[in-house]
């Protein structure tokens, strides 16, 4: 996989590594962040890795179901360049971005779809 080159995201110039965010069925590289393995016996310094790692690939995956909602082209493998693929969801993520400084009202996610947590703790979206 081709990944970028670490680049700066601050005025300060400090550069930073493109990552993604998998879970335990990706193999081991440099780019990528995993879990640590085993949910017994693990350090709480790996289990707080752990837990902010599952909350940023929860926000992420429903992050896509609010796209896949929306438009049925993130709903199957896009057979298309990376590139374009990466192209076509900015524009999409921009669209719907409009939409909702546009209008309140819109709601095409019910509240019931999307992960959500109260008093008794994690509740998944339908």
């Amino acid at each position: 996989m081709k990944i970028p080159k670490p680049t700066s995201i601050s005025s300060n110039g400090e550069n930073f590594p493109y990552i993604i965010v998998g879970d335990e069925a990706f193999p081991l590289k440099s780019y990528l962040l995993r879990p640590y393995p085993g949910k017994q016996n693990v350090e709480y310094d790996k289990r707080v890795y752990n837990y902010r790692l599952s909350r940023a690939r929860r926000t992420i995956e429903n992050s896509f179901g609010i796209l896949a909602n929306r438009w049925r082209i993130f709903r199957k493998p896009i057979i298309l360049k990376v590139e374009k693929t990466i192209q076509a969801t900015v524009c999409l993520h921009w669209l719907h971005m409009a939409d909702l400084n546009g209008n309140e009202k819109v709601q095409y996610v019910t509240p019931e779809s999307v992960d959500r947590e109260d008093e008794t703790g994690f509740v998944p979206g339908s």
